[in-house]
């Protein structure tokens, strides 16, 4: 199950642009794409499931690959990045033993953007009650020299 699962970590974080005829080193490099979340609910109770809604728009001059790769309900192509209030990091969850897996390649034409959610919860201990904000990240492609899109912020509370 453990190489299955550091496949699809693979294949998920590979972003290609397609007819790229030109090699660029990582300070070079721009952005094929954006990254925009936003809350399904701003509110959501302790122990429920916290839902992201994510839109990536192609934002380059050429047909790009995006594969998603899920575990459970949870789109692994996205580190995800969680503070309780402003500062503080909330603390890793243990995942759910039982993992189902899919994933999902799509070609994103220049200008067009695909929607897709995810889920918060099973990733980070958001049980107690306050404000938290989320932001999630994708590697460009898969060499790692060639950076990383963040999303914007949001913020959801978290009620008893």
């Amino acid at each position: 199950m453990r190489p299955l699962i550091m496949l699809l970590l693979l294949v998920s974080s590979s972003m290609v642009a397609i007819g790229q005829s030109e090699t660029q080193s990582s300070d070079q490099v721009s952005a094929p794409f954006s990254i925009a979340i936003s809350p399904a609910h701003q509110i959501v109770k302790s122990g429920a499931a916290l839902w992201i809604v994510v839109r990536l728009t192609n934002v380059s001059s050429q047909a790009i690959s995006v594969s998603n790769a899920y575990v459970d309900s949870v789109d692994i192509s996205y580190s995800q990045n969680v503070w309780i209030g402003s500062v503080q990091l909330a603390a890793r969850s243990a995942l759910p033993i039982h993992i189902q897996t899919h994933s999902i390649l799509r070609m994103l034409e220049p200008g067009e953007s695909m929607n897709n959610i995810t889920e918060l919860s099973p990733q980070y201990d958001i049980s107690q009650p306050g404000r938290y904000t989320i932001q999630l990240w994708r590697l460009v492609s898969s060499n790692p020299k060639d950076g990383m899109v963040m999303s914007n912020k949001i913020t959801v509370t978290v009620t008893e």
